[in-house]
């Protein structure tokens, strides 16, 4: 009986220690991940998914946050990491460019701009437009605003919202055009068109992730190495 209960113990010891190590190595445990609107879409879920498998006794976790509530959640050490666009600095916390991203232009599929292969700028400049994000700033509405005026023009505001899927549902009903990035192009709603936008200075988009700059927990740095591993072994920052 000695015996038996001796090798269980043995046993439960060696898958402690396991454990411990797997722990140790950021394989083991909870991550607790912020993402945002379009962020569903495209790279994010792959690297994830990488993640998920690399370590798949690591419990990963999403909340759909918008950027002030990340940085909150962060601040609180409610989350892990957080992914999200246009970060500016903020003490305490890092932000990482993964990539950046083309920007499309979504219309309604009657639009004359429909048939184009791709739409400058400038046809934009009597078009309703419709914006997103509403809250914090700086957002992707400021960089609409950025690429109008560079262009000569003040857009017009059809609707301001609050994430994507509004926003193209709403060109859909033919509200007007709305610029999104690529990643956002994967939401299919019935009678909308994406064309690439050409703009001679400002049609890329940025995508970081952001993370407590202290944070020296085995589980974050493992996150990072995969993430960082699947970027560059995908063909670098560029997308």
């Amino acid at each position: 009986m000695l015996y038996e209960d001796a090798r269980a113990i043995l046993a439960q010891t060696e898958r402690a220690a396991e454990r411990t190590q797997k722990a140790t190595l950021g394989r083991l445990g909870r991550i607790d991940v912020a993402i945002f609107g379009s962020g569903i879409f495209g790279v994010i879920p792959r690297l994830l998914r990488r993640f998920r498998d690399a370590c798949p006794e690591v419990n990963i976790v999403l909340h759909s946050m918008t950027k002030d509530e990340q940085i909150d959640a962060l601040r609180q050490n409610r989350i892990t990491i957080a992914f999200n666009r246009l970060m500016r600095p903020i003490e305490g916390l890092t932000s990482e460019s993964i990539l950046t991203e083309p920007v499309y232009v979504a219309v309604p599929d009657g639009s004359p701009l429909a048939a184009r292969t791709a739409i400058a700028i400038e046809e934009l400049r009597d078009q309703p437009l419709v914006l997103f994000p509403t809250g914090s700033r700086p957002s992707f509405i400021d960089s609409v605003h950025e690429m109008c005026r560079s262009a000569g023009f003040a857009p017009r505001v059809a609707q301001e919202v609050g994430d994507v899927v509004h926003a193209v549902a709403l060109v859909a009903t033919g509200f007007g055009a709305c610029l999104v990035s690529r990643s956002a192009s994967y939401v299919c709603i019935p009678g909308v068109i994406y064309r690439p936008l050409h703009h001679p200075t400002m049609s890329l988009i940025d995508l970081c992730c952001i993370y407590r700059s202290d944070d020296a927990s085995e589980i974050l740095q493992a996150f990072l190495a995969s993430m960082r591993q699947a970027l560059d072994t995908s063909g670098g920052m560029h997308r």
